[in-house]
């Protein structure tokens, strides 16, 4: 059962930082704890995580360990990336960006990611304001998002985890700052 993911992305989507300096700082600030499969991205979280992403809702329920050898629908962090070229992520919660010059919703935005995908070359003609904006330029409000590298939350849903300000303060001493938005699906 995937209830969602939680992703926490550089918001200059070429920036890729580097992988063992924020695997360092993420254990060190007990945000991960040991990895589930060495060598595969995962890790359990670790003895902050709690202190470090705020849970909302009246009783959110989250299993923090698995409860058998090929669980995987439990509370972990993936980390995806670097990888060569940006990656569009997206889920089924995902809603039209909006342009950023006058914030009209880009209704047909899934040719375009087609196009970005397939060539890396796309850009919105807003009929509103004559803008063009690159694909990676438009604003997905915490519903999709574009990069190279990714901290993924999993089995949350869309907006029940919530990272704290001590922890995008740590992120941004990995190479600049991070942002974050949900998926589903």
């Amino acid at each position: 059962m995937s209830t969602g993911r939680l992703i926490l992305s550089f918001p200059d989507p070429l920036s890729g930082g580097a992988l063992e300096r924020l695997l360092s700082t993420l254990e060190a600030a007990g945000f991960i704890g040991d990895p589930i499969r060495p060598g595969a991205g995962e890790f359990m979280t670790g003895n902050r995580f709690l202190q470090l992403v705020t849970f909302m809702g009246c009783s959110p329920f989250l299993r923090l360990e698995p409860s058998g050898a090929d669980d995987s629908d439990f509370c972990h962090v993936r980390i995806r990336g670097p990888y060569a070229d940006p990656r569009f992520v997206r889920g089924t919660n995902t809603r039209p960006p909006r342009c950023p010059n006058c914030r009209r919703r880009v209704e047909e935005w899934q040719p375009l990611a087609e196009r970005w995908e397939a060539t890396r070359d796309a850009a919105h003609h807003c009929p509103a304001c004559g803008s063009e904006t690159p694909f990676t330029g438009l604003e997905w409000r915490q519903n999709a998002g574009i990069g190279r590298l990714f901290i993924e939350v999993t089995q949350v849903f869309p907006g029940e985890a919530v990272p704290v300000p001590a922890l995008m303060e740590l992120l941004a001493t990995t190479g600049g700052p991070w942002n974050y938005f949900y998926v589903q699906g």
